[in-house]
């Protein structure tokens, strides 16, 4: 780069290309962060920065689940970039507070303009049994489940992602997704009538991320012992399979049913990390 400013007999070390580059990126920066400042509005901006933090790792914050803690943070600005933004603010908990009341103004509209509900989908990892919150064994038609802000997918392949094995510790495997074990991968495939897109300014838009909140109450439950799954990247797509095994009225219906017909529900994943789950468990609800 700067050869073509000085001439190419001018010898430039690696560092002075990078600091260059460097350069250019913050000088690139500062242009998105004026247009920001000058054509978005103070309340189009908090929203960006709502969104922009729920997305960035800081949900349970937002959530009231954690207070931030600017000293552990060492004070220093923030920085997101989405869809062609850029902003840069340092926080403080009263953002994130702010932060929780626009995203909770925002998922009270309708999610479709006809107003009629949108198929989304959640992944978890989830204990059949806690102290914390409701375990899986705790499922049963008709119970209705509260959610705070929570992250939802148009696309199925996400919350399989959300869902999977891989990224728990491999050295006890019977711990998760076997027939006696406590933890299990959850798709929630959800009618949701209020919430809002964020997946234009989301930090990973290839998510379709989709902000909802509410009562939410189960109308089916059961198990696929089929999830294709790799290790996803924003390429795969991996379609609703047609071996889903529904119907049941609680978790002990459910697991009986596992137990008698699918004893073998741990394999290895294709790409050779190690012990893998196609089994999922199936909660269908709809939002009321």
């Amino acid at each position: 780069m700067l050869k073509k400013l000085v001439g190419a007999e001018t010898e430039v070390s690696p560092e002075d290309e990078l600091a260059s580059a460097q350069q250019e990126v913050e000088d690139i920066q500062e242009d998105l962060y004026g247009l920001i400042m000058e054509y978005y509005t103070p309340l189009e901006r908090e929203m960006f920065r709502a969104i922009t933090l729920f997305t960035g790792e800081s949900w349970h914050i937002i959530q009231g689940r954690e207070s931030y803690d600017a000293a552990a943070e060492g004070g220093k600005p923030l920085v997101f970039a989405a869809n062609h933004l850029f902003d840069r603010f340092t926080p403080s908990q009263e953002t994130f507070d702010k932060a929780k009341i626009i995203l909770q103004k925002l998922t009270t509209a309708d999610i479709t303009p006809t107003g009629k509900p949108a198929p989304l989908y959640r992944g978890a990892k989830s204990s059949v049994s806690s102290k914390r919150y409701d375990g899986l064994e705790t499922l049963r038609v008709g119970k209705v489940l509260e959610l705070g802000l929570s992250s939802f997918s148009r696309n199925y392949s996400t919350a399989i992602g959300f869902s999977a094995y891989d990224d728990l510790p491999t050295k006890d495997p019977e711990t998760f997704c076997s027939l006696d074990g406590q933890r299990w991968g959850v798709i929630y495939m959800f009618e949701v009538q209020k919430g809002v897109d964020i997946s234009h300014m989301s930090q990973h838009d290839y998510e379709t991320e989709v902000l909802s909140s509410g009562k939410f109450q189960i109308t089916d439950i059961g198990y696929d012992p089929n999830v294709s799954y790799k290790r996803l990247s924003p390429s795969i797509r991996y379609p609703i399979t047609d071996t889903m095994v529904m119907g049941f009225q609680n978790w002990d219906q459910l697991l009986q049913s596992m137990k008698k017909n699918h004893n073998n529900i741990m394999s290895h994943s294709e790409d050779g990390y190690g012990p893998a789950c196609f089994t999922r468990i199936i909660i269908k609800a709809e939002q009321i």
